[in-house]
């Protein structure tokens, strides 16, 4: 039988000390009467003292140990002193009154990584070998994070490149989707990632320093390609591309493979294309500035961009060629472990026979019964104690998926099982209907319930931001809703999704899912005809809005022409511009053949026929 823990706790609270919670002039008499109290009175007997209301609960929930809920009761002194170091670890929640954050009845998850202190030592082990000047071998790093939808795997990753300051990454992030090229998912991540120094007048001398780079290890065709794949940085080179591109200059790309007279002009093509990049990644890392390309649902990724990430990593007649060091860039790839097909696996058994790269498996599962005890404890701002009940329930559901676990508790909130009470100024919820809801339904349905509960605008605002990329800024907004009013509209719908936890504001003030089983689930809710509609109207006002533009269209060709074929797949287009259309088709046909992405290509030959 457990031993009552001790009443008198010498851990002082702002300013109040437990002991002193309960006068000391005849202590027994004092305690049974506050025993004898309602608990609401109790509450108001301890916060005269100025004790934040966790606290109060704690010391009501010692005083009356033997006839505690069996579920919550303190078993040990350990178990005290736990509470409290919890409690005083994050005051902000804990400590400080949280009524402000619970009456809006929205849960809050915030950006704090649970668990995974394994999964961390791992990356954050091949992570150092790279930021350090000590890689004997030179070999490449690559990190492999793989798990269900849901397990947090981007969420992982971001974690620890954004939060490290201990080196000073530079951060590319590729996120493969169903909606976009996949080799125009690469190059569109390079692109934002220098629309995003160039304009960082604190990142001059950097630019500098990688253009330097450039012109010394590129020739004049070489870096006019660059610039083709990457728009952004046609400022950097004005004299370059100012010049007529002579026949001798261009036969300079050719050198690095005419010794193997065996091979074809795609192969060319695609060494050409494997050589600009990794010329690339070497200007931009050193070892002062280390560099983290992270290639992101690589389930959706094509054998193509494939085999250019096999060509960054491996040592073969392009490395005796190049004796440029980019061995201070960290890979990193995340794949859905339910999802990846028999190319990604062999490319990822490649990588591990490789001798000249180290490779780190991650594999995420669900949390442990006690980080997702954390998670949900931080998210109810109540001690791990009083949150434990409802944690085994949650687990048993969820399987510890981080993901289904907030899914879930929203959807509770939802049905009001789970609510904010303003008499008892905490969460509360009814745990026998917590029993009895059921989550055997797919998370897809789930979600597609919650969106369907939001107003309409707010909906039809979400349906269109699923048809795009990853995510959307606000110079596409300008592209796609000209007028200042209707652009406005949009962004308040954008700004009311976020607060419901939909989407997400980045730090480059760009907008996104929250998670792209939510930008699944929009585009799910929608009839063939609502999807065609929405990809025809996005892809027009692209295309209306590029052609005053040569440069504004050769930079969003591909989005205008996938926009467009997208619609067509779907029965939605317009007879009257077919020259048009095919001629758009056409032009990025020819792009790709240029950047030896010839699946690309076939597919916008096809489609402009």
């Amino acid at each position: 039988m457990c031993t009552p823990p001790t009443k008198r706790i010498l851990m002082k609270i702002n300013g109040v000390t437990m002991s002193n919670l309960v006068p000391k002039r005849g202590g027994r008499v004092a305690q049974k009467m506050l025993r004898r109290m309602s608990m609401s009175n109790q509450d108001e007997h301890l916060l005269s003292f100025g004790v934040p209301r966790n606290l109060c609960r704690m010391v009501i929930d010692l005083i009356r140990y033997e006839g505690g809920n069996e579920d919550t009761k303190f078993r040990s002194i350990e178990g005290v002193a736990e509470e409290l170091m919890q409690i005083i670890s994050k005051p902000d929640l804990f400590l400080y009154d949280s009524g402000a954050a619970g009456r809006t009845g929205q849960l809050s998850f915030g950006s704090t990584l649970y668990g995974r202190r394994n999964e961390t030592a791992s990356f954050l082990r091949a992570a150092t070998l790279v930021s350090l000047d000590v890689m004997e071998t030179h070999s490449k790093q690559l990190i492999l994070v793989d798990g269900l939808p849901g397990a947090g795997k981007s969420h992982f990753v971001e974690s620890h490149i954004r939060s490290s300051s201990d080196f000073s990454w530079i951060y590319i992030h590729a996120k493969f989707d169903l909606q976009s090229q996949p080799l125009s998912v690469v190059t569109s991540a390079f692109n934002r990632f220098f629309v995003q120094v160039l304009a960082n007048r604190n990142e001059q001398e950097y630019v500098v320093r990688v253009v330097s780079y450039l012109q010394t290890h590129l020739s004049s065709s070489s870096i006019v390609s660059l610039c083709d794949l990457l728009p952004s940085i046609r400022i950097l080179f004005p004299s370059v591309l100012r010049r007529v591109v002579s026949d001798d200059d261009l036969t300079a790309q050719n050198e690095v493979v005419a010794e193997d007279e065996f091979a074809s002009s795609s192969q060319m093509s695609r060494i050409r294309l494997q050589i600009l990049f990794k010329k690339l990644i070497s200007a931009l890392c050193s070892v002062e500035r280390p560099l983290a390309l992270f290639f992101d649902d690589l389930q959706w990724a094509d054998d193509r961009c494939m085999e250019l990430l096999s060509a960054l990593l491996e040592r073969d007649h392009l490395q005796e060629l190049d004796d440029d060091d980019d061995t201070h860039c960290l890979f990193v790839g995340s794949f859905r472990s339910n999802e990846a097909n028999d190319m990604l696996l062999s490319h990822f058994d490649n990588f591990e026979r490789s001798a000249s790269v180290d490779v780190t498996k991650i594999q995420l599962g669900g949390l442990a019964k006690v980080d997702s005890n954390i998670m949900i404890s931080e998210a109810l701002r109540l001690p791990a104690r009083l949150t434990s009940p409802l944690n085994n329930l949650i687990q048993q559901k969820t399987t510890g998926n981080p993901f289904h676990i907030i899914t879930f508790m929203q959807s509770l909130v939802k049905d009001s099982i789970l609510n904010y009470s303003l008499s008892d100024h905490r969460w509360v919820w009814d745990i026998e209907a917590v029993k009895s809801t059921s989550i055997d339904k797919t998370v897809l349905e789930l979600l597609a319930r919650k969106l369907s509960q939001l107003p309409d605008d707010i909906v039809n605002a979400l349906k269109v931001l699923s048809c795009l990329g990853p995510k959307v800024d606000d110079a596409l907004m300008k592209y796609l809703y000209t007028c200042p009013e209707s652009r406005q509209e949009f962004i308040t719908c954008l700004d009311s999704a976020v607060e419901e936890n939909i989407l997400e504001k980045n730090e480059d003030d760009s907008c996104s899912f929250a998670h792209d089983m939510l930008k699944q689930s929009a585009y799910a809710i929608m009839t063939e005809e609502e999807k065609g509609e929405n990809h025809f109207w996005v892809g027009m006002h692209l295309l209306d809005n590029a052609r005053a533009d040569t440069d504004e269209l050769n930079a969003n060709i591909f989005s205008i022409v996938d926009q467009v074929n997208a619609a067509n797949s779907y029965g939605v287009t317009d007879e009257a511009l077919h020259i048009k259309f095919a001629e758009l088709n056409l032009k990025a046909g020819k792009i790709s053949i240029d950047v030896s992405d010839f699946q690309s290509a076939l597919s916008y030959l096809k489609a402009g026929l």
